[in-house]
């Protein structure tokens, strides 16, 4: 496949650059990244014009610094970009990180999105690193790849992020009605597990011991909900335990997937019911443990400014030591 793409080198640019749109914000974030080489537009109708007009992409970033020139030419020969607060605007960032995590099972921030002119989004994630390496694609190459796809596909990634913005709407306006007894047990164990597998036990962080290391607070909210619901609930049913039917236990159990089939009388459902709790409540604790060991050890790390108090973005090895001198 051919592309228009700029091909060039990543090294870094040390010429002042021309402020670009975001001088003209109030908001404190934007205003710092009014001096990148990259033509940022703030989330608004100029943007949104400019990518209809010219049938390009946006590119959606929030808490991300582009000072490579090189990198900052491809983005504004290929797209629209635009940079937001999520401070500013917490109902833009959180529709889209929630694709992002719909998409890619995890989130986080840096955010970046790529959007049709419709506001659709077609792929995200969080940090893109500047070259191809460990078999993961650099931010150019990247962009290469995706504007090769809008331009040979267009109606194709249109239907889909029409469709994806169509569930994240569902899912939001669900999720805003649900309450405890409507916290889904079978993705939440399956959550769980993914988060526990992935888990760092010696430097915590859910990146199995990888680097960069990003704080990722929709990972901990998760466990703590996880860990808030399962505890109320199970809570309430061993209250009740030694007054439940033989009908109320299994109907409990049902709903927490437990397979009664092998029990032949009262004890034997009751005794199942009690193992299954108590292993839930271990499992919540669990999660729970992970979330304050991470915190911990981004508390002590070099990621955390002890001088100036506030964290860093991220931290540039596995250890939390070593910060990206950017603060969130």
């Amino acid at each position: 496949m051919s592309s228009n793409v700029a091909e060039s080198s990543t090294s870094f640019s040390k010429s002042p650059n021309k402020p670009n749109r975001l001088a003209n914000e109030k908001s404190p974030y934007l205003l710092q990244h009014a001096n990148n080489p990259v033509d940022w537009y703030p989330w608004g109708e100029e943007a949104f014009q400019k990518a209809r007009k010219e049938n390009k992409l946006i590119f959606l970033s929030a808490h991300e610094s582009f000072e490579n020139a090189n990198i900052a030419k491809i983005m504004n020969e290929n797209f629209v970009n635009v940079k937001v607060d999520r401070e500013v605007q917490p109902d833009v960032d959180r529709m889209y990180m929630l694709f992002v995590q719909y998409t890619s099972g995890g989130g986080g921030w840096p955010m970046s999105v790529f959007l049709t002119p419709e506001l659709y989004p077609i792929f995200g994630g969080t940090y893109f690193p500047p070259n191809d390496q460990y078999g993961r694609p650099g931010f150019p190459s990247l962009c290469k790849h995706i504007v090769e796809l809008w331009k040979e596909q267009p109606e194709k990634l249109k239907n889909a992020g029409s469709e994806a913005i169509k569930k994240l709407q569902k899912f939001a306006l669900d999720e805003g009605r649900g309450d405890a007894s409507e916290f889904n047990i079978k993705i939440a164990q399956e959550l769980y597990k993914y988060f526990s597998d992935s888990f760092d036990d010696k430097e915590g962080g859910f990146d199995g011991g990888s680097e960069p290391k990003f704080p990722t607070p929709v990972q901990f909210h998760f466990l703590l909900r996880h860990y808030y619901y399962t505890l109320s609930d199970l809570g309430k049913v061993e209250e009740r335990l030694a007054t439940m039917s033989i009908h109320e236990i299994r109907s409990r159990g049902e709903k927490l997937g437990i397979d009664f089939n092998d029990c032949n009388d009262e004890t034997q459902f009751l005794k199942k019911l009690q193992a299954v709790i108590t292993n839930r409540k271990k499992v919540a604790e669990h999660g729970l443990e992970m979330v304050t060991f991470t915190l911990k050890k981004i508390a002590m790390g070099g990621i955390h400014d002890h001088v100036g108090n506030g964290f860093h973005r991220y931290s540039t090895d596995k250890y939390w030591h070593v910060p990206h001198f950017e603060k969130m």
